[in-house]
Parts: structure tokens; C-alpha cells; sequence
């Protein structure tokens, strides 16, 4: 037969066993409030008077007709949001359209801007907002606007100003992006370009040391003052432009304005027997391009 505890070993006992059970009746406690809060509010309380977002449960808020802040207003669900006309929502903050807005749970003050917040990036903007500017203008001065709350899931791609492909432009405004442009960022472009302009055939020696001019075109649906030289890469080597800029000028004379560039001949890797050779880069706005003409090789033996 074991030992019988000693009197302060049993008291050690009673005192742990109290304890632990003190803390499983607090967490109980904890459990049935909060069952209590979330069971006693409705997920969403649809057509019923309100007065502010708290009354309409966890998923809807309270909608006032446009001009009415303040008012007594109905439950509604949250829309997606859709791009559209711009509104200034009850909390005096820019919202792409009004379906936006409702996505934010916010209704609509008038349609229009609120007074502008001008900034150059997401930090100017209030917590909450982005800095928003117009497709195709990225890192140029935007303004602050309210990031929508959700966006709906329909595949209408856009490219982000930080280089990354989103479902739609709601969706990148929910994020904080802008545009750069509508289709996905990987998406690319084929554009037409001439290997030293004015010349035909168009002869590269790969024993020089020049440079060889190559002219990126402006096209109807394409301006080649978009394409950022310093992305662009020649030859099969992918040679950089020599100067680290472009020049303009109407090479073909056709009355726009096209980017010519200079590369180091030797740093090209265009060899004896080629017949084209090729440039890729990307606008401005990070969109990939790429343009090939033919070459014919001379001082080859």
C-alpha cells in the first residue's frame, strides 16, 4: 500500500483542480456571450429600417438615397462593384460608381468627386484609400480614392501599375493598383521595326565595332515614344541600348514620331548566316513588346 499524501500535498491538489476549473468556467462564460452577440444579430436584416450600419447585421449596411446622409435608410446587401461614374460616398471619400460605394458600405452623398486629395502614391492617402490615376499613366499624379470592399469575380483582365494581371479593374482598386492597361500584364505585343532605317537590304557585319541603328515604328494602334529604352534588348546576346535613351524622329516618313535606338555591334551576337534578328522590351506601362527584321550578314567568310 502506497503512502496516504501528506495534508499540504492534498491542499496543493484542491487548489489546482479549483483553479483549472475557475478557468473553464471563464472560458464558458466567454463562449456564451459571444454566442449570445453573434446569434442575437442577423446575418442581414434586408428591406428593414436603419439608421447606421450597426442595425443591419454583419453583412449588409445601411443604404440612404443619394443626398440623404444622416437619414433613416434600409438594409441592404453589398453590392460588387463596378467601375462607373464617380460618386462622393457619406463619408466624403471618392468612389469609382455607387455600386463601389455600397461595396465599401457606404452610400452616396452626390454624384461626383469629393473635394480632391492630389498624391503621388498610396501613402499621401488616408488608410483606406489609394492613389489612383488614369489608365495608362502610371507613377504620374493621381488622386486619393476610397478602396472599394470587394469586386465582383469576372474575368476582364487589366494589368496593374505594379506589373501584376487582376480579374478586373475593381478588383485591382480593391488592392490599391491602378491601370496600366486592359489584358493581361504577360500579354505581347508584336510591334514593327526597322534594322538601320533607310537602308536595304539591311547588312550587319559581326566583326564591327559600330553600332547598328534600329528604329521601333509608330504604327495606328501602337506610339513607340510608349516603349521605355532602357528595357529594350537586341540580338540574340540581348545588347543594350548604347546611349541609355532613344532618339526620336519620323524615320520612315510617314508623319509620327518613331524611337530609334543604337547597339553595340559586337555585343548583339549576331553572327555570320543570320537572317533576322529580334527586339523585345516594354512600354512605360510594362507592357511587353517584341519586333524582328531581316538582316543579311556581310565580311563573313
Amino acid at each position: 500500500m502506497g503512502a496516504k499524501p501528506s495534508r499540504n500535498l492534498q491542499e496543493i491538489a484542491r487548489l489546482a483542480c479549483g483553479s483549472h476549473l475557475k478557468k473553464v468556467m471563464q472560458i464558458a462564460i466567454l463562449f456564451a456571450v459571444l454566442f449570445l452577440v453573434i446569434g442575437s444579430s442577423p446575418l442581414l436584416a434586408e428591406g428593414e429600417p436603419c439608421w447606421d450600419n450597426l442595425d443591419c447585421g454583419l453583412r449588409g449596411y445601411c443604404w440612404t438615397e443619394p443626398g440623404m446622409c444622416g437619414t433613416q435608410g434600409t438594409c441592404n446587401s453589398h453590392p460588387d462593384c463596378y467601375p462607373g461614374t464617380p460618386v462622393c460616398g457619406c463619408d466624403g471619400h471618392t468612389y469609382r460608381s455607387a455600386s463601389c460605394a455600397g461595396s465599401a458600405g457606404v452610400s452616396v452623398d452626390f454624384v461626383g468627386e469629393c473635394e480632391l486629395q492630389v498624391c503621388s502614391d498610396n501613402l499621401d492617402c488616408d488608410p483606406g484609400d489609394y492613389c489612383w490615376t488614369e489608365p495608362g499613366l502610371c507613377g504620374s499624379q493621381g488622386t486619393c480614392e476610397r478602396r472599394p470592399g470587394g469586386c465582383v469575380d469576372e474575368w476582364i483582365p487589366v494589368c496593374g501599375c505594379d506589373g501584376n494581371t487582376y480579374v478586373n479593374e475593381g478588383c485591382a482598386a480593391r488592392d490599391g493598383v491602378s491601370v496600366a492597361f486592359e489584358g493581361e500584364c504577360s500579354e505581347l505585343l508584336e510591334v514593327d521595326i526597322d534594322i538601320k532605317p533607310g537602308s536595304y537590304p539591311n547588312s550587319a557585319n559581326p566583326s564591327s565595332k559600330g553600332v547598328i541603328p534600329v528604329a521601333i515604328l509608330t504604327a495606328d494602334d501602337f506610339d513607340a515614344t510608349s516603349v521605355d529604352p532602357l528595357t529594350v534588348r537586341f540580338g540574340p546576346h540581348g545588347a543594350l541600348e548604347t546611349h541609355g535613351r532613344g532618339h526620336l524622329g519620323d524615320v520612315d516618313s510617314d508623319g509620327d514620331t518613331d524611337l530609334i535606338l543604337h547597339f553595340r555591334t559586337p555585343q548583339t551576337g549576331i553572327a555570320c548566316g543570320d537572317t533576322s534578328a529580334s527586339l523585345i522590351g516594354a512600354t512605360f506601362d510594362y507592357r511587353p513588346i517584341e519586333g524582328t527584321d531581316t538582316i543579311r550578314t556581310v565580311g563573313c567568310r
